[in-house]
C-alpha cells in the first residue's frame, strides 16, 4: 500500500496524474507486452480482477482503463477495452499508439485500471523510439589537425543514457578499435571530434567508423559502418596575414598559410565596391603560389578582394573551400579618361551683343574620373589666335562666364584634370558664331507646369531669311536646370528635338526629379554649317514658368482714368485696371476680362438687369456709356484664365452733373464709402466752391475761368474705389 501510494504521488507531481480515486475491494493486476511504449508502434495492456464469491458479481462493462494525455490542454485519456474469457476472473485489454506526448520532456506513459471509479491497478510505462538506423554519416578535417563527423540519428531519444546508450567506435586499421574521444549528441545529430595530440599529428588516411544505438531494457539495436579517406575531406585553414601593393593598373597581393607544406590551390575573386543585393560581376585569376597579381585595374577604383584555398591532392583540387579572407584596396590616381560634355548649344549670351557668354558642361562620370577632380582648363580660340588657358580651380563649378569675339567665330574648349594631369582625350568644344550669323532664337517659349513634377514646354519655329544658306537647322535642345530666369544654380540637363522642315510649333513633355518652380528653362536652336561645323543661337531662357491651372490670389486693381475736357462728358467714364505677369503671379496668360456694370441702392445692391462684357485677354480698359446723373454705380472687373477667373475688382462711384474732384481718402469697408461719405464729399465741394471765389478775387477773373474749365471736363464724380 505505501508502495502504491508512492508512485501515485510522483505521477501527480510530475505528469499531472489522474482524480484521486478510491482503492477498489477486488484486488487485480495490469501487465504490458513490453516494458516501454515505441513511438508509432502498437503496445498491448490488459487489466484482470480476481473474481471471490463472497462479493458481488462482477460486471466487465464497469471496466476502463485511464491513460496520459497526448496533447497540451488536452484531458487524460479515457480508454474502453475487450473483454477476456477467463472465470471467475474478469479482464479488459487495449491497444494503444502513441504518436507524440504532452511534453517532450514525457519519458513515461501512465495507465490506471478502473472498476466503477475505483483503482483496481496502474502501470508506468517508460516511452522511447525504437532504435533507428542512423545514416551512413559525413566527415571534414580542418587542416589536417581536427576531425569532426557527424551522424543523422533520424530521431531525439527520450531515454538517452537511461535506455538508450549510443556507441562509435573508429579504426585506422580495423584491428584496433577505440571509442570516439569526444562524443555528444544535439537533438538527432551525433558528432564526434578526433583531433591530433600534443607533438603528434593526426593521422592521414583511413578512418573506419562503427555506431550503434542499443535499448537495455528490450535489447533492440541499430548499428552502421561507416568509411572515410583524410585526403578528399579536408577543409584547409584560411589565409592570413595578406598584404596589397596597388599602383593605378594593378594590386599585387601576398599572403601567408598555417599548413606551408600542403599542397593548396589558391582561388582570387575580386569586384569595383560589390553591391551583394545587385549579383556583382566577379574576375577570377588562381594560383598555386601564395601571391599574384591582379592585371587590367582601373584606376582610382576600390576593389574587393575574396581569397579562397582548396587542397591539391595528385594536382587536382579535392575536398573543401577555406573560409574567405576579404581583403580591399583602392588603385592609384590617373588622368580621367573622358572630358566634360558639351552640347553645341551649352551656352547663353550675357549681354546684347554677346561679348560675353556663360558656358555650361556636364561633369564627367564617377567611372571616367580616375581620381579627385581638382581643376578645369578653358581655351579660346577665334580668328587663327588662342588665347591663354583659363584654369577654374573649383572642381564643383558647372559653369563659367567666358569673353568671345563676337566678329568672328569663336571656339570654346573644355578639359579637367586630377593631380595627376589633364585627361588626354581630345578637348570637348563648341562654336559661337559671329553676331547675327548663327541661328535665330526660338520664338514664344512657354513652360506650363501639367503637374508639379511634370512639364510641357512649347515652342514656335523661328524665322529665318529665306537668303540664308549658309547653315541648316538640326534640332533644337531643351535645357533644364536648377535656377530661375537668370540661368543655372546647378548642373545643366538637357534633351533633343529633331528639327521637322515645315513645322512651325513644337511641344515636349518633361518628368522632373522636383517641383518645376526649382528650375530655370531654356531652348537652344542648332545648325550644321556648309564647312563642316557646328554652331547654335545659345540658350534664350524662359523667363517664367507656371502650373497650368493656376488661378492669381490677389484682386484686379480698377482705377478711374481722370480726362481732359475734350474726351469727358457727364454720360461715360473711363476705367482702367492692372494686369498680371507670370513672374508676380507665377500664372499663365489671361484668357480674357469679364466686366460687370450696374446702379446700386443705398446697399450697394445692383438695381436692375447689371450690365456685362467680355473682352479680350490684352485689353486693359473700358468706357462706361449711358450714366444717369445723380445716380450711384459699381463695375467689377476678374480676369479669366484656363483654371477660373481672378478675385474681382470693384470700383464704385456716383455719376453727376456737377464737377467736382474725387477724394481717395473716403474708402468704405470694402474699400468704398457710405451714403453718410458721400454727403460729406458733396460738402467738401462747397468747400472748394468757396476757395475758388476768393481765388478768383484775388487771382483774377481769367485763374478763374481757367480752374473752372479743367473741373468741367470730368463730367462726374469718382466719390470711392475698392479693388
Amino acid at each position: 500500500m505505501k508502495m502504491y501510494l508512492k508512485i501515485f504521488c510522483l505521477y501527480i507531481l510530475c505528469f499531472g496524474g489522474f482524480l484521486m480515486a478510491s482503492e477498489c475491494p477486488q484486488k487485480g493486476e495490469i501487465h504490458s507486452n513490453s516494458p516501454v511504449v515505441y513511438f508509432g508502434e502498437v503496445i498491448n495492456v490488459t487489466c484482470t480482477v480476481n473474481g471471490d464469491a463472497s462479493l458481488q458479481v462482477l460486471s466487465e462493462s464497469l471496466l476502463y482503463f485511464k491513460a496520459s494525455k497526448l496533447k497540451v490542454g488536452s484531458s487524460d485519456r479515457t480508454l474502453k477495452g475487450k473483454p477476456l474469457d477467463n472465470p471467475p476472473n474478469i479482464g479488459i485489454t487495449i491497444s494503444d499508439v502513441v504518436n507524440q506526448t504532452a511534453s517532450k520532456e514525457n519519458k513515461y506513459m501512465h495507465y490506471m485500471c478502473l472498476y466503477d471509479q475505483c483503482l483496481i491497478d496502474q502501470i508506468f510505462l517508460e516511452i522511447e523510439y525504437r532504435p533507428q538506423l542512423p545514416d551512413s554519416g559525413k566527415c571534414k578535417v580542418y587542416n589536417w589537425e581536427r576531425m569532426e563527423c557527424k551522424w543523422d540519428l533520424h530521431v531525439e531519444y527520450r531515454q538517452q543514457d537511461l535506455m538508450t546508450f549510443i556507441s562509435l567506435m573508429y579504426s585506422v586499421t580495423t584491428e584496433s578499435w577505440s571509442l570516439c574521444p569526444d562524443l555528444s549528441v544535439t537533438g538527432r545529430t551525433l558528432t564526434c571530434v578526433i583531433e591530433d595530440k600534443k607533438n603528434s599529428p593526426m593521422f592521414i588516411g583511413h578512418y573506419y567508423f562503427v555506431l550503434t544505438v542499443n535499448n537495455t531494457k528490450t535489447l533492440h539495436s541499430a548499428n552502421i559502418s561507416s568509411e572515410f579517406h583524410t585526403n578528399s575531406i579536408v577543409k584547409p585553414a584560411k589565409v592570413h596575414s595578406v598584404s596589397a601593393e596597388a599602383n593605378r593598373s594593378s594590386i599585387h597581393l601576398k599572403w601567408s598559410v598555417e599548413m606551408k607544406f600542403q599542397p593548396q590551390l589558391f582561388r582570387i575573386r575580386y569586384a569595383i565596391n560589390p553591391n551583394f543585393h545587385q549579383n556583382p560581376v566577379w574576375k577570377e585569376v588562381n594560383t598555386t603560389g601564395r601571391d599574384v597579381v591582379l592585371k587590367d585595374l582601373l584606376p582610382y577604383r576600390n576593389y574587393t578582394i575574396q581569397i579562397n584555398a582548396i587542397p591539391l591532392v595528385n594536382n587536382k583540387s579535392t575536398g573543401f573551400w577555406s573560409d574567405t579572407t576579404v581583403v580591399s584596396n583602392t588603385t592609384l590616381q590617373d588622368v580621367p579618361s573622358d572630358v566634360p560634355n558639351i552640347d553645341p548649344g551649352f551656352y547663353s549670351c550675357i549681354d546684347a551683343n554677346c561679348t560675353r557668354v556663360t558656358l555650361y558642361w556636364q561633369q564627367i562620370s564617377d567611372n571616367s574620373s580616375n581620381g579627385i577632380i581638382m581643376k578645369y582648363r578653358i581655351t579660346i580660340e577665334s580668328n587663327g589666335t588662342q588665347s591663354q588657358p583659363l584654369y577654374i580651380e573649383d572642381p564643383s563649378l558647372t559653369e563659367y562666364i567666358v569673353p568671345v569675339n563676337n566678329k568672328y567665330n569663336t571656339r570654346i574648349k573644355l578639359n579637367v584634370a586630377t593631380e595627376v594631369g589633364f585627361s588626354t582625350k581630345s578637348d570637348s568644344s563648341l562654336n559661337v558664331a559671329p553676331l547675327h550669323y548663327g541661328p535665330p532664337y526660338a520664338e514664344n517659349i512657354i513652360v506650363e507646369a501639367l503637374e508639379f513634377k511634370v512639364v510641357n514646354i512649347s515652342w514656335a519655329t523661328p524665322r529665318i531669311p529665306e537668303n540664308i544658306k549658309a547653315y541648316s537647322i538640326t534640332n533644337y535642345s531643351i535645357m533644364w536646370c536648377i535656377g530661375d530666369q537668370s540661368g543655372c544654380k546647378g548642373e545643366i540637363e538637357y534633351e533633343i528635338v529633331r528639327f521637322m522642315k515645315g513645322k512651325k510649333t513644337y511641344w515636349k513633355k518633361l518628368d522632373m526629379a522636383e517641383s518645376f518652380e526649382k528650375y530655370a528653362f531654356g531652348i537652344s536652336v542648332d545648325a550644321f554649317k556648309r564647312t563642316g561645323r557646328f554652331i547654335s543661337s545659345g540658350i534664350k531662357w524662359n523667363q517664367c514658368s507656371y502650373k497650368v491651372d493656376a488661378v492669381p490670389r490677389d484682386p484686379v486693381k480698377v482705377n478711374l482714368v481722370l480726362e481732359d475736357d475734350q474726351k469727358s462728358n457727364n454720360e461715360t467714364m473711363l476705367f482702367k485696371w492692372n494686369t498680371y505677369s507670370c513672374q508676380t503671379h507665377r500664372v499663365g496668360p489671361i484668357q480674357n476680362f469679364t466686366i460687370i456694370v450696374c446702379s446700386i441702392d443705398g446697399k450697394e445692391n445692383c438695381e436692375g438687369t447689371p450690365q456685362e462684357v467680355v473682352l479680350r485677354g490684352n485689353q486693359t480698359e473700358y468706357r462706361v456709356m449711358d450714366l444717369i446723373g445723380g445716380k450711384y454705380y459699381k463695375i467689377r472687373v476678374s480676369a479669366g484664365f484656363k483654371g477660373g477667373n481672378s478675385p474681382p475688382g470693384q470700383y464704385t462711384f456716383k455719376s453727376s452733373a456737377a464737377n467736382s474732384i474725387p477724394n481717395p481718402s473716403d474708402k468704405g469697408a470694402e474699400g468704398g464709402v457710405s451714403l453718410g461719405a458721400i454727403a460729406g464729399g458733396v460738402v467738401a465741394v462747397i468747400a472748394v466752391a468757396v476757395i475758388i471765389i476768393i481765388a478768383w478775387k484775388i487771382s483774377g477773373a481769367v485763374d478763374l475761368i481757367k480752374y473752372t474749365k479743367a473741373v468741367e471736363a470730368h463730367g462726374s464724380l469718382a466719390l470711392f474705389k475698392n479693388t
